[in-house]
């Protein structure tokens, strides 16, 4: 009489299990360093992204920086008188001084904490002095007595200033005091961020985390390299080198220590002379 002889013996159970235990290992190690390998990414991504955000705000305001408006400079912060709107003086009336102003962007002139103006004397050096605020005045006087009209999408000013070398058809800006450093973050605590503020304003803290090597070195004029430690005359400074090192706010698997990416660039001031 024939038996049924069907199904799997047990050395072929032993098998099967051995070879699905061995697929089993070798899917789990693919799952496991593709896991790595995207988290690396995503981390070292936050990075760039950290570094490329810092540079795109910092190089565009510090190249309107001119001669003589750095007022601290240091490995990790940099204080200047930044412009933020360009003028031409067309009368003046006891204590007050009457201008128009080119076209400016007006988000930036809404926004401006005005503290200064300056101007160019005759061998190109700045003149910088205080002011207590800025005030819209009437287009048509005193500016167009004179025979000066706001350009088109401009407007009139006036300000209220003593200093007599400033003359009738002078070209000046208004400035803010506006500060970056590189100091320890609220958002990410332990680690690195750049702060900014300008005028009397709070500090705001832009981005986070950047590593501690991140800072400012100074370029002088004469000199092949940039300086780590700027010169006494801070208007000797002719740009600044920047290193904005971005780092991830966690270490992706696999990892000792969260991944760091470097941009080093010059931003050489557009005003000097």
């Amino acid at each position: 009489m024939n038996r049924n002889t069907g199904g799997f013996t047990l050395t072929e159970l032993l098998v099967a299990t051995i070879v699905m235990g061995i697929l089993g290992v070798a899917l789990t190690g693919i799952l496991v360093n593709d896991s790595r390998f995207v988290s690396k990414v995503e981390a070292m991504m936050n990075a760039r992204q950290a570094a490329r955000a810092a540079m795109n705000t910092i190089a565009v305001e510090l190249q309107m920086v001119s001669n003589g408006s750095l007022t601290v400079a240091t490995g990790t912060r940099v204080q200047a008188r930044m412009p933020y709107a360009f003028g031409l003086l067309c009368n003046r009336s006891g204590s007050l001084r009457y201008a128009v102003l080119i076209p400016t962007d007006s988000l930036m002139y809404a926004t401006a904490s005005p503290d200064g103006m300056a101007w160019r004397d005759a061998s190109g050096g700045y003149t910088f002095m205080n002011i207590s605020g800025v005030e819209d005045a009437s287009l048509t006087s005193p500016c167009t007595s004179v025979g000066i009209q706001a350009p088109l999408g401009g407007r009139a000013i006036k300000i209220a200033i003593t200093d007599d070398t400033l003359k009738v058809a002078d070209v000046f800006y208004l400035h803010q005091t506006v500060d970056y450093r590189f100091s320890t973050s609220v958002e990410v605590p332990g680690r690195t961020a750049l702060w900014r503020t300008q005028g009397s304003e709070p500090w705001e803290e832009l981005l986070a985390p950047f590593d501690l090597s991140s800072g400012f070195r100074f370029w002088v004029a004469g000199s092949d390299t940039s300086l780590t430690i700027p010169p006494s005359d801070l208007s000797l400074i002719t740009g600044l080198d920047l290193r904005l090192v971005g780092a991830a706010e966690v270490t992706p698997q696999g990892s000792s220590e969260p991944p760091s990416f470097e941009i080093r660039t010059r931003v050489n001031f557009l005003n000097r002379r």
